[in-house]
């Protein structure tokens, strides 16, 4: 297991222009020195050439690349390349057609995406090798392979191309289905979102294809040097696209002789949406021994066209290592020269170095995360997610079903068999996984409930939906033992999202809530539980990410508590960890080998937060337990501030006052210890 506190959770990425002037490097050695860097990725692209390099343009840069890491090498950190582009990111990198001869990627319409390579053809398997195996020749001791191994998001119509749809794979396709297809019959057929001979091909030809690649890049990279450990950038792409069994094989590929090495790439956009929902499927999904770092992208395109602050990417650094991913990887040195403003950065590493280091080593050495069981979303196919974008369910939802829990101040971690069934399902799932999460019991809302429908369970669930609910003012709390309530409050729902009148046998099913008028009339019943069969189901008659106030998107207080005892009710045991007040801190919880729990919050949303508790389901376990707090310096207390409390209902509650406030972007780490 990794010692984070005798290596730096922190690998910089450096964009290649920082590396050509002799003199900004050495500043840029010096500075890496002092922030006490043990590891560094040199990229061989620049910010504004991120596409595969010809062969003129790598004969210029690799004596460039095999240089600094000598250099890196000789002042005692270990050295690394970030290849550019395997396979290309987007069909839109003006002036790549004019550098390669390659055998481009062919939209579902028939237009050529010059920067996107057909992963079939010769011309690009060509280059590829002779690109990697002179990537090994520089003397680096890890490459990563860049993640643009995927079928989504590589521009073309709607940037849903879903593949290639060149001669080549229309071929591929006619020998595995015996079915003659022409490009618009086959992307009709994809389009369909309905499970067929014809996807389910079409998802095999694509593991197919980078299966391949990835075996190539292995093969020819330790051919020049066995010792050379290859990296995998997952993100969500591996397990969305293709799932945890694709994933496992991929890094088996790629890992042969080393530990594997993964970096994920979860942390985009604004602090409050910074959730590692891939990093934590990926930890989940690899082997126990694996090494997990998370990419950030403080410096780069797709950041809201905007740079991380220092403060900002001190947050997304902590987020990352607060929730036992063990290491981050921001960008750096994206113009030739260093820039004044870069010294901000400088600092803050150097300020927060200990700090990183023990959160690092607290969560990540001999610790599982505990929590709300859910499984990171993988869609049913990549057109249904393409093509419904602008549709009533939410971007983030789809993207990192994990903000649920912030959203209800639960503990989060990602688990084969979850307890929330949404939007359109884990495509991932097997049919017998999932009979077995409908067993157990799951909140499903009604467009899992759809899905469900269509895949054939309707007769297990006993419940179907019916037309929308209109003119209603919102929910009214029916007396029942999980609303803790004796009924009658309503919780406005303000925001224009659709809910459907739910159809079920009420000998299987009991209402806990109904739809009610501005009079307070009753139009419909609301969210079911189910009282008789094998499982312990809930059924929402509306999409769960659109509950909430239209302007804040903060849920009525009496809802998040509803929706909490629903979910203790689907798992049959109390939650592990919730908060009280208030909503949208992201909690986590790991539970060490010796006993000992460790729990991190993250606040990407409010100023100063104090005078709210944390209550630990576990009570009886937890009770006699000290709270330690983890310091900005990176000790731990001596004495502690903070003091557990025993509850009426077998829990214990943590109150955190104003000593030990959680500040804006900043994380909060507790050890509760004997």
């Amino acid at each position: 297991m990794i010692d984070r506190l005798r290596t730096n959770p922190i690998s910089l990425r450096i964009w290649y222009p920082r590396l050509v002037e002799d003199a900004s490097f050495a500043r840029l050695l010096r500075q890496l020195q002092r922030i006490r860097a043990d590891r560094v990725y040199l990229f061989d692209n620049g910010y504004m050439d991120n596409f595969q390099l010809a062969p003129a343009t790598l004969a210029e840069r690799l004596p460039v690349l095999t240089k600094r890491i000598a250099q890196l090498r000789r002042a005692g950190l270990r050295a690394g390349i970030n290849s550019g582009a395997t396979v290309g990111h987007v069909g839109d990198m003006q002036g790549a057609e004019r550098l390669l001869d390659l055998d481009w990627w062919v939209a579902r319409n028939g237009a050529t995406l010059p920067g996107i390579a057909c992963p079939l053809g010769r011309r690009f398997l060509r280059w590829m090798e002779t690109y990697f195996r002179r990537l090994a020749e520089t003397g680096a001791l890890e490459i990563f392979i860049d993640d643009d191994f995927r079928l989504h998001n590589h521009g073309g119509p709607s940037r849903g191309d879903w593949g290639c749809f060149c001669g080549l794979h229309l071929t591929a396709m006619t020998k595995r289905t015996g079915r003659a297809l022409s490009r618009a019959a086959l992307a009709a057929e994809i389009a369909r979102c309905a499970p067929g001979r014809i996807s389910e091909e079409w998802i095999a030809l694509w593991k197919a294809n980078f299966r391949d690649l990835l075996a190539r890049i292995e093969k020819v990279v330790h051919a020049v040097n066995p010792r050379i450990r290859l990296g995998l950038m997952p993100v969500q792409n591996f397990i969305r696209d293709f799932g945890e069994d694709f994933l496992r094989e991929a890094i088996r590929v790629v890992s042969v002789g080393h530990r594997p090495l993964l970096r994920t790439h979860d942390y985009h956009g604004l602090p409050h949406e910074m959730f590692p929902g891939s990093g934590l499927a990926a930890k989940r999904t690899a082997p126990p021994e694996a090494e997990h770092v998370v990419e950030i992208e403080n410096l780069a395109h797709n950041v809201h066209e905007c740079q991380r602050s220092p403060r900002t990417t001190r947050y997304a650094i902590l987020s990352a290592l607060a929730v036992g991913m063990g290491g981050a990887a921001p960008t750096f040195g994206d113009s030739e020269r260093d820039m004044p403003w870069e010294q901000a950065y400088w600092d803050m590493f150097r300020a927060n170095d200990r700090f990183f280091r023990a959160v690092a080593n607290l969560t990540l050495r001999d610790t599982t995360l505990r929590g709300i069981p859910i499984r990171h979303r993988a869609y049913q196919r990549q057109v249904r997610y393409m093509d419904c974008r602008e549709n009533v369910w939410s971007d983030a939802l789809r993207e990192h079903p994990d903000s649920l829990a912030a959203h209800f101040g639960v503990a989060y971690q990602w688990d084969a068999h979850p307890v929330w069934l949404l939007g359109e399902l884990p495509s991932t799932l097997t049919r017998e996984e999932l009979a077995a999460v409908l067993n157990r019991g799951a909140v499903i809302d009604v467009a899992a409930l759809q899905c469900l429908r269509r895949l054939g369970y309707g007769e297990q669930l006993g419940v179907e939906p019916g037309d929308l609910v209109r003119y209603r003012r919102g929910h009214r709390f029916l007396p029942h033992p999980l609303n803790g309530t004796s009924g009658g409050d309503i919780n406005a729902l303000r925001a224009p999202f659709p809910v459907f009148r739910l159809i079920a046998d009420p000998s299987r099913y009991e209402e806990v809530t109904e739809f009610v008028s501005w009079t307070g009339r009753r139009i419909a019943g609301g969210i079911l539980v189910q009282k008789e069969g094998p499982g312990r189901n809930v059924i929402l008659p509306h999409a769960l990410c659109l509950v909430g106030d239209d302007a804040t998107g903060i849920m009525n207080t009496q809802y998040r508590r509803l929706m909490r005892r629903l979910l203790a009710h689907c798992l049959g045991e109390p939650l592990k960890l919730r908060i009280e007040t208030p909503p949208r801190l992201a909690p986590y919880y790991f539970e060490r080998t010796d006993g000992a729990v460790i729990v991190t919050l993250l606040n990407g949303y409010y100023d100063d937060v104090y005078g709210f508790d944390l209550v630990f389901g576990d009570g009886a376990r937890l009770a006699r337990k000290k709270v330690y707090r983890v310091m900005p310096d990176g000790r731990i207390q001596r004495r502690p501030t903070l003091r557990l409390r025993a509850a009426a209902d077998g829990a214990c509650r943590l109150r955190i006052d104003s000593r030990n406030a959680l500040k804006n972007c900043d994380v909060l780490t507790l050890l509760l210890a004997a």
